[in-house]
């Protein structure tokens, strides 16, 4: 057993001494890919609780073991990875979708049946998604120079998402996942941004949204979700529904306007965490 071993219970097959490695919230490739060369402060801009960092920081801990780690990147991480924003001009899940006949469209958005896209692996991208929001139920990350971690808590809801996650058992109907993607943007640069809760949120329900590689995904929470939002779900819609939206083009345009400050995690950001929650 190497230097840095840490023996423990996975938390997503929950099987105790296991050797945990080191696990990213977001995958290590949403950070290289977002690097700018263009710019004369080309690190990414991620968008946190905290407002807008520009880091090359990943967010990471021990957390899973490494059967779970191989069954996260083979049911839907590597193949997210391989149709996301690779660079400018580089983006497969975007020009898929572009010769596709969308199901409704106006000036600003686009909505696809990705049940009927033969060449889409739906429940990969819904794996992916799902798998990003249930670490953030299950661990606090720490990272980006934020006194408070990144963590969303579901509760009772938590278990139905794991086993989702893990056993493959069907997806809550207390939840709704949903996926947008960036349309061709004028700015080529896609926003990154790890779980969050969209406050004040809804009524009827929790509303969690996440950004990685020119992919927006969204996750609703509670027994009253509306209809309307179920007819959206990736996952339990007939249609499983894809959509595109200008709306996450404007996002990106705001992070990376040139007049905009963003701030930068000081070097001493580390050592505000208790050292028992250290990441990475």
């Amino acid at each position: 057993m190497g230097e840095g071993t840490k023996l423990g219970t996975c938390p997503l097959c929950r099987r105790a001494g296991r050797e945990l490695q080191r696990s990213h919230l977001l995958p290590r490739q949403a950070t290289i890919r977002a690097w700018n060369r263009n710019l004369d402060k080309p690190q990414p801009r991620i968008l946190t609780e905290g407002g807008i960092r520009r880091t090359a920081n990943q967010i990471r801990q021990r957390l899973l073991c490494a059967d779970c780690e191989k069954q996260l990147n083979r049911n839907g991480e590597s193949y997210a990875l391989g149709i996301s924003f690779f660079e400018p001009g580089r983006f497969p899940l975007q020009d898929l979708l572009a010769q596709q006949q969308p199901i409704t469209a106006d000036s600003r958005n686009r909505v696809y049946a990705g049940a009927e896209i033969e060449e889409l692996e739906v429940d990969k991208l819904a794996h992916y998604g799902a798998g990003i929001f249930w670490k953030a139920t299950a661990a606090e990350w720490y990272s980006y120079g934020n006194p408070e971690p990144v963590h969303i808590a579901l509760g009772p809801y938590e278990d139905g998402l794991r086993r989702f996650v893990h056993d493959h058992t069907a997806f809550p109907q207390t939840m709704v996942l949903t996926l947008c993607v960036s349309p061709a943007p004028e700015h080529p640069w896609p926003l990154a941004a790890p779980p969050r809760r969209i406050r004040p949120g809804m009524p009827e329900c929790h509303h969690y949204a996440l950004h990685v590689l020119g992919l927006k995904y969204e996750l609703f929470v509670g027994a009253q979700v509306p209809d309307a939002l179920r007819r959206h779900c990736l996952i339990n819609s007939p249609e499983r529904v894809v959509s595109m939206s200008a709306e996450m083009e404007d996002n990106a345009r705001r992070v990376y306007d040139p007049r905009r400050k963003v701030k930068r995690p000081p070097r001493r950001a580390w050592t505000k965490v208790p050292k028992a929650r250290l990441t990475g």
